[in-house]
């Protein structure tokens, strides 16, 4: 619905609905000690069925959403906009499925009208906006619900628990606020955006710590909150040649991200942090990641580095991570509590994830 409020001002509203399909599969195999390489099909391994691995991931999700959306704009100077969404999906236990979510905007654009100090630009607008919105992709929803998975003992398969499931959990929430400016000059050849954004999540999904009398050492919670605060610079330059155009530009941006709150059950003097291991195919622990307020989430955890061994009589002195005395030449870890052993103690977080500034060079024709 469209309409002219009088000469200076108008409004739209627009009522729809969304319906979404997404499927995923995922299928893995391999087997190994064949007696020549010219047996390339499973199967054609050794005997020992634990030595061949067959998995795989099937996953489908049903998304639908109900929105409205108004748009007011009065003399083409000022807009403000308003919308209010339904969102439900498949992958979330059913007393959570649905959410609401909603948001406010407006902008100002000062360079419209005749003000004479501003005539050499296009458009020099004013916007701020807050909204909320949900994380709709996200495995860990399975997590809300009876969730096994197939583990092999010896030769036999058999299905297990993998977790206890959270029949309370929510989609994650974000709430976001952005103040941005749009800036074009030069009959709209030179164009820049400027957004500053500060975004917050309330409710993030963890692994919490829970009582050993559970059985499971953790359970998928709302138990973390984590914010965002970020910048984004886009400017473009467009070459008009007769009928078309070429537009080159860039675009960069800059985000810190710290996690506010972990809620978990501890013992007496446990640290409140969260270790997340990264495995390769064997199953073999390649990294640790590391989740702590007021660090960035899955921050690098590991050992810091202070040089080499430069004599073996040094070397001598400090056991290293694999049990064995260091030699010279080895890496040199700092022992944080100085006992002469590098083990588990003297992990710590050791960088951001994060770059500093990231960003693209781009073109069109």
């Amino acid at each position: 619905y469209s309409t002219d409020l009088n000469e200076s001002s108008s409004l739209e509203l627009r009522v729809g609905n969304r319906i979404m399909r997404s499927i995923y599969e995922y299928d893995l195999g391999y087997d190994i000690n064949s007696p020549t390489d010219d047996f390339t099909t499973l199967g054609s391994g050794a005997e020992d069925q634990f030595l061949r691995v067959t998995k795989g991931n099937y996953r489908s999700l049903n998304f639908v959403s109900y929105y409205t959306v108004a748009d007011f704009s009065f003399l083409d100077k000022y807009y403000l906009n308003a919308s209010v969404t339904l969102d439900g999906n498949s992958v979330i236990n059913e007393n959570n499925r649905y959410r609401l979510y909603y948001s406010v905007a407006g902008a100002w654009n000062l360079a419209s009208g005749n003000v004479s100090m501003l005539s050499w630009f296009d458009e020099l607008k004013i916007r701020a906006s807050y909204g909320t919105s949900g994380n709709i992709f996200n495995e860990i929803y399975d997590y809300s619900r009876l969730f096994y998975v197939g583990k092999r003992i010896t030769d036999i398969g058999v299905i297990v628990l993998e977790a206890i499931p959270n029949e309370n959990m929510e989609v994650e929430k974000k709430s976001t606020i952005n103040l941005g400016f749009d800036i074009s000059t030069a009959r709209q050849k030179f164009n820049t955006s400027i957004d500053l954004f500060y975004e917050t999540v309330n409710n993030l999904i963890i692994r919490k710590k829970i009582s050993s009398a559970y059985g499971y050492p953790d359970i998928y919670s709302n138990s973390g909150k984590m914010a965002n605060l970020g910048a984004e610079l886009t400017t473009d330059y467009r070459f008009i040649t007769g009928q078309s155009f070429w537009t080159i530009g860039f675009t960069a941006a800059s985000m810190m991200n710290k996690i506010t709150a972990i809620d978990q059950d501890l013992a007496e003097g446990e640290r409140n942090v969260i270790l997340t291991q990264i495995e390769d195919r064997q199953n073999n622990t390649v990294a640790t990641l590391i989740t702590e307020v007021g660090e960035p989430m899955y921050a690098f955890y590991g050992y810091e580095t202070d040089g080499v061994f430069t004599s073996q009589e040094e070397a001598n002195s400090i056991i290293g991570p694999k049990g064995a005395i260091m030699q010279v030449g080895d890496v040199k870890f700092r022992d944080k509590n100085l006992d002469g052993i590098i083990d588990e103690e003297d992990l710590e977080y050791i960088g951001n994830p994060l770059p500093l500034v990231y960003g693209a060079l781009f073109a069109s024709f």
